[in-house]
């Protein structure tokens, strides 16, 4: 159990840390997506940004698509919606492209921010692997 006051001193770190690394360029801090064309902005996410993209998950586990989560990803929900047509023409698999994608960005984006975002990827790990078959994101 952490004390409050620790837990307060660790977040003022991070939002200066936070802080420090918006003044970076965008184009030079750009992820790239593996299966398609989806470029995040990187090194740009806060604390803040991470809670609130935690927030948007379904209670299923699930990331429904939502211009909240691509306004926080920085990139434009229609992107994300083509890139995901390249894996699947299906018209059910906005929801499991989007948490695929939430999923990616957190893991490879936002380490500093893990305990925040863990038990929110696990939840959406389980959805994937019932509902969509992912069996493995290693």
């Amino acid at each position: 159990v952490r004390s409050k006051s620790k837990s307060k001193s660790k977040s003022k770190s991070r939002s200066r840390s936070a802080s420090k690394s918006r003044s970076h360029s965008n184009s030079a801090n750009m992820w790239k997506y593996p299966c398609a064309q989806v470029s995040f902005k990187t090194g740009q996410s806060s604390s803040s940004d991470v809670l609130k993209l935690t927030m948007c998950q379904a209670a299923n586990g699930s990331f429904p698509p939502q211009l909240d989560i691509a306004s926080i990803l920085g990139v434009e929900l229609e992107k994300v919606f083509e890139a995901g047509k390249a894996v699947s023409s299906d018209a059910t698999f906005a929801t499991t492209w989007m948490t695929v994608v939430v999923v990616a960005f957190l893991t490879e984006n936002c380490k500093e921010e893990k305990d925040v975002w863990e038990l929110v990827v696990e939840k959406a790990q389980r959805w994937l692997q019932s509902n969509a078959g992912f069996v493995s994101f290693h």
